[in-house]
């Protein structure tokens, strides 16, 4: 009993909660590799677990999810862990295992095995802001689903009408909470060029089938020092893409310039 009492002495006063974002993954690499929905959808916010003494050993307190292409989505937990802090070495640890950035890590939860990167962890990484940006951008037939730019011995710099005819004002993208993550505020669609060689000049002419796409939009963000990052893992930069998601189609729009709003 004394040795029980002693042990139980030792978890109350080393033990110490910690906030941290696990990036829900099956292997420790940090780029999008997404689960099964039917896994996804098993871990939601307000679901806990407890130790032997009552206390809540791991929380989520809060499940966001976001489509990582048009057959899966990435999901990332915020949760509450009941840990040990190292003040020597600065870290925390989990059932004896280090909590460390970008460290894989698997959970025994309610009867589940939770796997997942460590991408945040509070009081050790830098604040986070949330900020909301204009972005410009274009549609580049290269970075888009079936629309090749290269056909025959021609080149064209334009998207489908198709596709181009389906970006108009007001469009929305939503996380799993319902949260209006982007929306296109304007549009602009301007003629599209095929060019191709005639002898030995380039020939340039109209192409009825392909428009150029142009757009503004208003996205959410956050900010890590002076990184902005789009769902939580897509940096904003000049010329970088962007994944958006609509409810009957996807695009990827290449940022051309964007500010703080």
């Amino acid at each position: 009993m004394a040795i029980l009492a002693l042990a139980v002495m030792i978890l109350l006063r080393r033990a110490d909660y910690v906030t941290m974002v696990l990036k829900v993954t099956d292997s420790g690499y940090l780029g999008n590799n997404p689960l099964p929905m039917w896994y996804l959808e098993k871990f939601k916010g307000g679901m806990e677990q407890k130790d032997v003494l009552g206390r809540a050993s791991i929380s989520i307190l809060k499940a966001y999810s976001y489509p990582a292409n048009k057959d899966s989505r990435v999901m990332y937990l915020t949760m509450k862990l009941l840990a040990a802090y190292d003040k020597k070495n600065k870290t925390y640890s989990f059932e004896g295992v280090p909590l460390l950035l970008g460290s894989y890590q698997t959970f025994k939860f309610n009867g589940m095995l939770l796997r997942g990167v460590v991408y945040r962890i509070e009081d050790i990484d830098q604040p986070v802001e949330e900020k909301t940006l204009e972005v410009s951008g274009v549609l580049n037939p290269a970075n888009n689903i079936n629309q090749d730019p290269y056909v025959a011995e021609m080149t064209t710099d334009g998207v489908k009408n198709y596709l181009a005819t389906k970006i108009v004002k007001g469009l929305k993208v939503e996380d799993s909470d319902g949260l209006v993550v982007a929306e296109i505020k304007g549009v602009d669609l301007s003629p599209a060029y095929r060019k191709f060689v005639a002898g030995n000049r380039i020939v340039s002419v109209v192409d009825n089938d392909r428009k150029n796409v142009a757009m503004k939009l208003v996205v959410k963000v956050k900010k890590f020092g002076d990184v902005y990052l789009f769902r939580e893992d897509m940096p904003i930069t000049i010329n970088a893409n962007v994944w958006l998601d609509f409810w009957d189609f996807q695009v990827n729009v290449t940022i051309t310039d964007f500010k703080e709003i």
